[in-house]
């Protein structure tokens, strides 16, 4: 039997553009998530409207951020 994922439940079905590891700063140009959304066309005033940033579990270590995804609204 699989096992469901934190990431997976917060996916909830949902058409996913992008998968993203990292802390969620969405508007720190520096951040994996800004680069994974802009490459992907949206930009983060897009959050809520028709895009969502799923999120699951911390990574091994705590310090690396999250699991996540972009997917859309």
């Amino acid at each position: 039997m699989k096992k469901t994922t934190m990431l997976e439940i917060a996916i909830n079905g949902r058409e996913v553009i992008a998968y993203v590891d990292g802390l969620y700063a969405p508007r720190n140009k520096n951040s994996n998530l800004y680069k994974s959304i802009v490459s992907a066309g949206y930009t983060p005033e897009d959050i809520g409207v028709k895009i969502d940033i799923a999120i699951g579990s911390h990574r091994q270590r705590g310090t690396e951020g999250f699991k996540m995804a972009i997917v859309k609204k």
